[in-house]
C-alpha cells in the first residue's frame, strides 16, 4: 500500500494557519506508491502539473521542483488573459 504526506496547505493569504484545512489551497502533494512516487503541485486555480518519479527520488526536491515549475506555468498561463 502507499501512504501520502500533504507537503503544502495554507489559507487564502497563503501562509499556513493553526486549522491547516480551513478554507485550503493545495500547493503541492507528494504520494508514495509501491512502484514509485506521484507528485503534484498548482499551477493556477484550475491547473495543476504533475510528475512521476522513481521511489528513491528525495521528497523535499520533488516538491521543489514541482512547486517551481508550477510557478512557471502559473506565470505563462496568465499571459493568456
Amino acid at each position: 500500500g502507499g501512504s501520502s504526506a500533504q507537503t503544502g496547505v495554507g489559507g487564502k493569504d497563503g501562509k499556513d494557519k493553526a486549522d491547516p484545512y480551513s478554507g485550503t489551497n493545495l500547493k503541492s502533494l507528494v504520494i508514495e506508491l509501491d512502484y514509485g512516487v506521484v507528485g503534484v503541485a498548482s499551477a493556477g486555480p484550475d491547473f495543476y502539473v504533475i510528475a512521476l518519479a522513481d521511489a528513491t527520488v528525495q521528497h523535499g526536491a520533488l516538491t521543489g521542483r514541482l512547486r517551481s515549475l508550477g510557478s512557471h506555468v502559473r506565470e505563462a498561463l496568465s499571459q493568456l488573459d
